[in-house]
């Protein structure tokens, strides 16, 4: 599952299910469904991916745009994709 669907399912049960029942007592069944939810964030975490490095690709994504500020971003995602008017 991508990132985006868990961010979702976060939301949904976040905002779709009360912090509290009728009574006042606190929606444990809510917290239990997004704990499961988290669980599963993690347990990707566990795996160990082993990707090749590129160590051309690796400086520049780590490197070259260090050194830009928001105004030399902006300029450059003009380039890139002009305004339309």
């Amino acid at each position: 599952m991508s990132t985006g669907i868990y961010l979702t399912d976060l939301t949904f049960i976040e905002e779709g299910n009360p912090d509290k029942l009728p009574g006042g007592q606190i929606n444990f069944n809510k917290r239990r469904i997004f704990a499961g939810t988290i669980t599963q964030i993690l347990d990707y975490q566990k795996n160990e991916y082993n990707f090749t490095v590129v160590n051309g690709l690796r400086w520049h994504l780590t490197h070259l745009f260090l050194s830009w500020n928001e105004d030399g971003l902006y300029k450059q995602s003009l380039l890139v994709e002009p305004r339309q008017n």
